[in-house]
């Protein structure tokens, strides 16, 4: 719940807010626009992603871009830590997520879930030297 102090400042307020309130209040509308209440006016859950998807790709392309912002924030050390291959990382993401809100071929987003899933997991492992 969000908490009202006497000053009534915007920090005051955010100061009591737990996580897991704040996740939920993140993700719940997520997850309503992947997981829909019911198919019935589209012909599958194919077609229901296709008519959403460029909310489902903008919000995707917005978190690549907060997540620059977010990491700018932590200093030139903590960007420089995650090397070239980061910010290239966001901004092809960036655009290829507005490629895929504009684009209705199911090739591209077809191979663009693939190549993703496959490249976020060989960043992951290589940025937290999972393997070595």
């Amino acid at each position: 719940m969000v908490g009202i102090s006497p000053a009534g400042g915007a920090g005051d307020r955010l100061r009591h807010l737990s996580l897991p309130h704040l996740l939920l209040q993140s993700v719940l509308p997520a997850l309503r626009l992947l997981f829909p209440a019911s198919l019935d006016e589209y012909g599958g859950y194919e077609e229901y992603f296709i008519s959403r998807r460029k909310w489902f790709f903008g919000i995707l392309g917005l978190t690549y871009a907060v997540d620059i912002l977010d990491t700018a924030i932590k200093g030139h050390e903590r960007i420089l830590s995650l090397g070239w291959e980061y910010p290239a990382r966001n901004i092809i993401y960036i655009l290829l997520c507005a490629i895929a809100a504009w684009t209705a071929n199911r090739c591209f987003h077809t191979a663009f879930i693939i190549a993703n899933l496959i490249y976020q997991i060989s960043f992951i492992f290589r940025l937290y030297d999972v393997l070595g």
